[in-house]
């Protein structure tokens, strides 16, 4: 199955987060993992790693949408194995 984003897309969708979760945790440090199953890569990344917290971006979409992919924010926060932030959605982002 192809990814649903390129990866030049994920990883400047990734930098960006990188730069919004520093702006707040200049200390944090920063791991990119890729796969089909984004929520379990998450949580084994976290456990491979020895990560404190999970920080992440929604891509947003309507219900729908996020019904049918899973709503992976759903599991990070309801299946989690750490702290989650959520980070906020800015325009052009």
């Amino acid at each position: 199955m192809p990814a649903k984003t390129p990866v030049e897309q994920s990883d400047s969708i990734a930098a960006d987060s990188y730069a919004a979760v520093r702006s707040v945790f200049p200390d944090a440090d920063e791991h990119t993992a890729y796969g089909e199953d984004v929520a379990t890569e998450i949580f084994e990344t976290v456990d491979k790693v020895d990560a404190s917290a999970i920080a992440y971006r929604s891509r947003g979409g309507n219900r729908l949408l996020q019904f049918l992919s899973g709503d992976i924010s759903l599991k990070l926060v309801t299946n989690t194995i750490c702290p989650v932030i959520a980070l906020p959605v800015e325009d052009g982002t």
